[in-house]
């Protein structure tokens, strides 16, 4: 393993740089976010608690310039879960969602101009939203069918992957970051999830 603390461990997200990991960990009960220097992962293996919450903190993601993570927390109550924004060393914590109940699973666009997430709608169905990094402004994505959850963008950040959910199978799709072009990825499988974009469009 490369990261193992006592409780938990989940939700990786690796620095722009590559020289840090964040992660959400309940080492205290409830999870939290941390980091540790991957240089330091095996030999001297220290991390760093960013936040402390009695609520679940996690599902960390790093700005492009690697000065601040989102993340998602049920803060406001259980089951009720917003979105939030830290300095790269946890101070400075901003609430950036308010409308809905549920927002989760925040990923950063590779300009820094907006964060992809996961949004409950006004019908109780999950779908792909995204919101500048000061909040001023969200843009629903996705609108097809089914539960729409983990998104991804691509190096350029024109696309965004995501699986959808249903009728008891689940898919890849990708869209462009509009809204427009949605298009089916897998196919012969039953349950696809998780899509994460590799370094290269």
């Amino acid at each position: 393993p490369v990261v193992m603390f006592e409780g938990t461990n989940s939700f990786p997200a690796w620095s722009p740089d590559g020289k840090h990991l964040a992660f959400a960990a309940s080492l205290k009960g409830s999870s939290d976010i941390y980091t540790i220097q991957t240089g330091e992962m095996f030999t001297n293996p220290k991390h760093q608690r960013l936040t402390v919450s009695p609520a679940n903190d996690f599902s960390p993601t790093w700005s492009p310039d690697g000065r601040e993570i989102a993340f998602a927390s049920d803060r406001m109550g259980r089951g009720k879960v917003q979105l939030y924004v830290m300095d790269s060393d946890g101070a400075n914590l901003r609430r950036l969602t308010w409308k809905g109940k549920h927002n989760s699973a925040p990923a950063w666009s590779p300009d820094g101009q907006w964060i992809a997430y996961t949004c409950r709608n006004d019908k109780g169905k999950l779908k792909i939203c995204r919101i500048t990094p000061d909040g001023h402004r969200t843009v629903q994505v996705t609108q097809s069918d089914g539960d729409h959850e983990s998104a991804s963008w691509s190096p350029d950040g024109r696309h965004i992957v995501f699986s959808v959910a249903n009728r008891g199978k689940s898919h890849i799709y990708g869209v462009h970051y509009d809204g427009s072009g949605l298009e089916r990825l897998t196919f012969g499988v039953s349950r696809a999830s998780s899509p994460t974009w590799g370094p290269w469009n």
